[in-house]
């Protein structure tokens, strides 16, 4: 039930901060979810930095965005649930990624030089 409370109230937090703007909600929520789509796949294909941090960058603030959306109690169900969501979709985003060295460097003194 957190779940579906929180992204009910992204849609309505949506609605109430986007009175100036010259799209739709419905609009602005399938551009949020298209982009949110675009670097997961972008990283998935690609792996690159950009991707990757862009991908990290955009989960934290959809964890962010449900945790202030989300009123009382449900608050943190409704992050940790977004939370586990985006770490199950990192998997396919960070693919590959290998964080040790690839590269060595050997270095041979001798008493010729």
């Amino acid at each position: 039930m957190a779940g579906q409370r929180s992204a009910l109230n992204y849609v309505h937090n949506l609605t109430e901060h986007s009175a100036g703007l010259p799209l739709p909600v419905t609009s602005l929520h399938l551009l949020g979810v298209a982009s949110g789509a675009a670097v997961l796949l972008m990283s998935f294909l690609f792996g690159g930095f950009g991707a990757r941090t862009t991908w990290v960058v955009w989960g934290a603030i959809t964890v962010i965005m449900v945790w202030s959306g989300t009123p009382g109690p449900d608050r943190q169900v409704a992050a940790g649930l977004a939370t586990v969501a985006w770490g199950l979709a990192s998997i396919l985003a960070m693919r590959g990624l290998n964080l040790r060295s690839i590269a060595s460097q050997s270095v041979v003194v001798s008493k010729d030089s």
